[in-house]
């Protein structure tokens, strides 16, 4: 009884990985869960049966990489403002439109496309719900991690849609206005 209902208490619920080939060239997968490893018929696209590894767990060479913790990904605020960059820093300012900001990054559409790592500088006006200010302006440091081209039209030039890292920022300071 207690083997019995040790097993219902204890069995994984499955997942498995994609199917792999080991060294011999046979099929197999992987439970993703417990490790657990079957043999797989790729024409009959199935499992077969348990494979029972005669290699201590220890010295086991795993095929999987360790499943990394989940973390959560950082809330976005849809934004869209105008924007100025520039490339590594130099030449010419461009123009663009934010479409969305978090803590971490900003994704925003441009005119110019910049190489994949590449350093930007970004003016933009922030939120007035995360500075509790209207018209706040920041001078953001960032580094490009994604860009893609987007074609809005027959006729008109390619956008690109362009994902950056932020490094850091400064508020920058606003005109004297006079008094009323």
């Amino acid at each position: 009884m207690s083997s019995l209902l040790s097993r219902i208490l204890w069995t994984c619920q499955h997942q498995f990985s994609w199917p792999r080939r080991d060294d011999s060239g046979e099929y197999y997968q992987w439970c993703v869960n417990c490790g657990t490893k079957y043999r797989y018929d790729w024409k009959r696209m199935r499992r077969t049966a348990r494979v029972d590894d005669d290699t201590p767990a220890a010295t086991r060479r795993s095929h999987r990489p360790v499943k990394p913790t989940w973390t959560a990904r950082e809330r976005r605020l849809r934004h869209q403002v105008p924007v100025l960059y520039r490339i590594n820093r130099a030449g010419d300012w461009l123009e663009g439109v934010s479409e969305n900001l978090s803590r971490s990054g900003l994704l925003f559409l441009g005119t110019a496309e910049p190489e994949f790592g590449a350093t930007l500088e970004i003016k933009l006006e922030m939120p007035e719900e995360l500075t509790g200010e209207i018209g706040s302006e920041v001078l953001c440091r960032a580094t490009v991690a994604r860009v893609t081209s987007v074609q809005t039209g027959a006729k008109t030039p390619p956008s690109f849609l362009i994902a950056c890292a932020m490094e850091g920022y400064e508020f920058m300071k606003k005109p004297n206005t006079p008094a009323a």
